[in-house]
């Protein structure tokens, strides 16, 4: 049983810590650098005293915690990572003061420690060994890649815009004709059976193009587009960003799905049972929350993605519901939106659900979110009882 209890607070480059006894006494504090030395500083002090009875307690800040968690857990301490909300609510059930400094914070976080100590799970290495990382790194190119085909849709639109509207240009054929021709005029310089060449290029099982190499010089020959070899240089740069873009997410996504064929295949196969949810978006949800017993109830994963909805009060005559709070993981909010938005394309009981939000007047949004919940109801559902979906699931209260 505990004794002792760490609260730190973590920064960016430095961290404060405070170490209070089971009589809340205060028994050290401290502000620190995150740096190796200064960990060391920290498990000086606490080494005279047996591991056992210290629970640390950190509250999580995106990455910066990470190294010190890391080091505490190297050294078998026990260590809990909490949610800022949730330290948050304690500091406001205690004290209606509004001051805040970063040593107070720690404080704080060692009275929630202390108080909480038999409700809050313990972390282990083997957490930091996830493909998180990953999964985020890959959203990032995700959303690197996505920004730029905007940019090379409006650059084709400017300089061979016929061509942007007769063919997929985002397909391998459409982009090796691009990167030697990039416009109508570089178009109309090259002969039909080069066009067809390029055309053809790197198509699987000799495929062929839908468009003709003849159709593309009639449509060059009476192009719009204007004649700009700037624009032209840029098109190409940006193509090549494109491609390596591409080689980089294919990669990450080899890592993912080795790692969630080796981890997490059977609640992948429990997730991906749900007409509208794939592999990719499933690998995301199940990285996010991690093991399902770390939450009790669909709610706490609701709180945790922040779709929960925000809720105004103003004495006891005002009670309005309004957005959601974005209070929590956005890497899992965005996730579950995407998981939603699928859903009500491809799952037959889940749309219904969609469109009797709709019909009850709701907004495009409301109701997405609306689904986004009860799939989360769903899933947990599914997930604490090891079963695939079924259309029962829905009649889950939202």
């Amino acid at each position: 049983m505990c004794q002792y209890f760490l609260g730190i607070d973590i920064s960016k480059d430095s961290f404060d810590f405070c170490f209070i006894d089971s009589n809340e006494k205060l028994l050290d504090k401290n502000h620190y650098l995150m740096s190796y030395e200064d960990f060391t500083n920290l498990g000086d002090i606490l080494s005279s005293f047996s591991k056992d009875e210290i629970l640390i307690c950190i509250e999580a800040t995106g990455i910066y915690h990470l190294n010190l968690l890391s080091f505490l857990l190297e050294l078998n301490f026990n260590v809990c990572v909490i949610n800022p909300l949730f330290v948050n609510a304690f500091t406001k059930s205690i004290t209606i003061r509004k001051t805040k400094t970063d040593s107070k914070d720690a404080y704080t976080i060692s009275l929630f420690a202390k108080r909480n100590s038999s409700t809050l799970r313990l972390s282990k290495l083997s957490d930091l060994e996830t493909i998180k990382p990953i999964i985020r790194e890959k959203e990032k190119l995700t959303n690197q890649i996505s920004a730029i085909k905007t940019d090379i849709k409006a650059l084709v639109n400017q300089l061979f815009p016929e061509f942007l509207k007769n063919t997929n240009i985002f397909s391998k054929s459409s982009l090796n004709l691009l990167l030697q021709a990039p416009s109508k005029q570089a178009i109309r310089n090259l002969k039909e059976k080069k066009i067809a060449s390029l055309l053809n290029k790197d198509n699987q099982r000799g495929a062929k193009a839908k468009i003709s190499a003849n159709d593309i010089l009639l449509l060059a020959q009476n192009s719009i587009g204007i004649n700009n070899p700037s624009l032209e240089k840029i098109l190409i740069s940006k193509i090549k960003q494109l491609e390596f873009l591409q080689i980089q997410l294919d990669e990450y996504i080899k890592i993912i799905e080795e790692f969630v064929d080796e981890h997490h295949n059977d609640d992948i196969e429990i997730l991906t049972s749900i007409a509208g949810v794939g592999k990719d978006s499933a690998s995301s949800f199940l990285a996010e929350i991690g093991n399902i017993k770390n939450f009790e109830s669909p709610k706490q994963i609701i709180a945790f993605a922040g779709t929960d909805p925000a809720i105004y009060q103003s004495g006891s005559s005002v009670n309005i519901r309004g957005s959601i709070s974005k209070r929590g993981n956005s890497h899992l909010r965005r996730t579950i939106w995407h998981m939603a938005r699928a859903a009500t394309v491809w799952n037959e009981t889940l749309k219904s659900y969609y469109d009797k939000k709709r019909n009850e007047g709701k907004t495009f949004k409301q109701s997405v979110i609306a689904v986004a919940n009860k799939l989360i109801r769903i899933i947990f559902k599914m997930l604490k009882n090891n079963t695939k979906f079924e259309s029962n699931h829905t009649n889950l209260a939202i």
